[in-house]
């Protein structure tokens, strides 16, 4: 069992009031708290109409896990393989166990353009197996209901109605303003970052 999973479940059982740390405290430190119906709906368990659900709402035409089975595969045959799916991602959320084939992934390099010389001509992908994929859906769904409650609204990147560019324009105004801050020459460094 990884720890993250021990210390979400710990959290969950109310681990952080068994410590006596006050409420007041840790939405102090947090800057945050979830309201009851939503920490309820996160903390609720998972049912076979979830992941059935999730399943049959993944696109079936991408890259298939180390396994070669993509989503479209498992879709097709449900009514063969759904029942021991379904068990397989119930167990992972009962036992906060996932077995080694479900969380293997193999990185494949895909060429950009025709003849690649760099490793720049190259996009990584990762190809996991649909069952993680599943599991992962699983847990972002159940994060989406909670993002606006504990993300900050100065906060825009990442968030569906937000956009990365509104801290771009915030910077670029800032930046205008503080080269002549106070009669001042003031000088800013720009660092080109590259994305691999």
């Amino acid at each position: 069992m990884h720890s993250s999973f021990k210390i979400c479940s710990w959290l969950a059982q109310g681990g952080v009031a068994r410590l006596g740390v006050p409420d007041s405290l840790l939405k102090e430190i947090l800057g945050c708290e979830l309201e009851d119906e939503v920490r309820e709906a996160m903390l609720a368990p998972v049912t076979r109409e979830d992941v059935r659900v999730v399943m049959f709402g993944m696109n079936g035409n991408k890259a298939p896990g180390p396994d070669g089975f993509s989503a479209k595969f498992f879709q097709v045959a449900w009514k063969i393989v759904g029942a021991d799916v379904t068990q397989a991602v119930l167990y992972f959320f009962s036992s906060c166990s996932l077995p080694a084939a479900f969380n293997s992934t193999i990185l494949t390099l895909v060429p950009k353009v025709e003849v690649p010389a760099h490793a720049t001509d190259f996009r990584p992908i990762a190809c996991c197996s649909t069952i993680y994929k599943c599991i992962t859906k699983i847990l972002t769904n159940r994060l989406k209901s909670c993002l606006p409650s504990v993300i900050l609204p100065n906060q825009s990147a990442f968030l569906q109605g937000r956009d990365l560019v509104e801290n771009v324009l915030l910077a670029q105004e800032i930046i205008n303003g503080y080269v002549y801050y106070k009669n001042y020459l003031n000088l800013i460094f720009l660092i080109n970052n590259i994305k691999f």
